[in-house]
């Protein structure tokens, strides 16, 4: 069997120039300058997959030709501000470079991609010629959004600006919790170890078998409500986890499905627009003192209305009833 070499520094610069031609006429909706960096050849293929959108393969240059263009036409590439390519690595056989790295460019939204690529190229008349792209996307995260991701122990390996911003201070708290050596942690102690418990167990999902028994069993992707309890202030302490990339991520605003969820107990539950209105409150991690405030109610009116709600539901702490919102449905 042949090895593959490392390339030398002028054809790995030749090879990567290709690269960076091939995704700055993307970005700027050239087409013909696009279609110049690749291979008209039958064997020719893109391949993109991602979470949101699945797998999407082209095969063939006609193919690829007739999707690109339309796209082209339409100017519905993703327009990105900034790109940078990390772990690069170039090597190559008889004529052909196979090239991998993680790329990450902030998008105009202001939004963080990050996907790991493979190019191959053919050394075709004198010219590096690309003849197959997988891009498969990792994150695509709104950098407004509450999102950190952890490994199994807690430790933090990314997330958005805005809880950057939040925790860039060691002595930083948020919600209830923290960043201390690295690692996401509840500030009360007994909070934390459920916490870590449960960041543990999600952990046990992160290998890509696993994840995918999970899914056909349940018939969706693993998303974990963690109500810890109430602060000193009665707020409830409550995050949720979900698993991709390999990884465990924390989401800190309200869980996606909170709205059906509240909705459903209504039914349920008869519960009245006040009570419901407040439950919602609730749910997000406000006291009764912040959702009487922000609801234009007296603290006694919430008082009764918090009254009715555990009379209806057979519960009698918030964190019970955030536990019980986020189980419905």
């Amino acid at each position: 069997m042949m090895s593959s070499t490392k390339v030398r520094i002028d054809e790995r610069d030749d090879i990567l120039a290709v690269i960076c031609k091939e995704t700055q006429s993307y970005f700027k909706l050239d087409f013909d300058q696009w279609a110049s960096c690749w291979l008209h050849d039958e064997r020719t293929m893109y391949v993109c997959s991602s979470q949101d959108m699945g797998l999407i393969v082209h095969k063939g240059w006609d193919a690829v030709y007739t999707n690109m263009q339309r796209d082209f036409t339409a100017g519905d590439n993703c327009k990105k501000l900034d790109v940078k390519r990390e772990n690069l690595d170039i090597t190559y056989q008889q004529g052909i470079a196979w090239a991998t790295f993680d790329e990450i460019s902030l998008n105009e939204n202001g939004d963080l991609d990050e996907s790991f690529q493979t190019r191959i190229l053919e050394w075709v008349d004198g010219a590096w010629k690309m003849v197959f792209l997988s891009l498969a996307v990792r994150r695509n995260q709104d950098q407004r959004s509450k999102q950190l991701a952890v490994t199994s122990d807690g430790h933090v390996v990314w997330m958005t600006k805005y809880m950057s911003d939040i925790f860039s201070a060691d002595s930083s708290e948020y919600a209830g919790f923290m960043i201390s050596a690295g690692r996401f942690r509840a500030t009360n102690p007994e909070f934390d170890k459920a916490l870590q418990n449960a960041i543990n167990r999600a952990a046990e999902l992160h290998s890509y078998a696993a994840q995918y028994r999970f899914m056909k069993r349940t018939g969706r992707g693993f998303r974990y409500p963690v109500i810890l309890g109430e602060d000193e202030f009665g707020s409830v302490i409550s995050c949720s986890l979900s698993v991709r990339d390999g990884v465990t991520y924390i989401d800190l605003a309200q869980d996606h499905a909170l709205e059906r969820r509240l909705l459903t107990s209504k039914v349920i539950f008869g519960l009245s627009n006040g009570q419901l209105a407040l439950s919602k409150h609730i749910a997000s991690g406000k006291s009764l003192t912040i959702s009487a405030g922000e609801l234009d109610i007296s603290v006694n009116t919430a008082r009764t209305h918090l009254t009715r709600i555990y009379e209806k539901t057979g519960v009698n702490s918030q964190t019970a009833l955030v536990r019980l919102l986020l189980s419905v449905g």
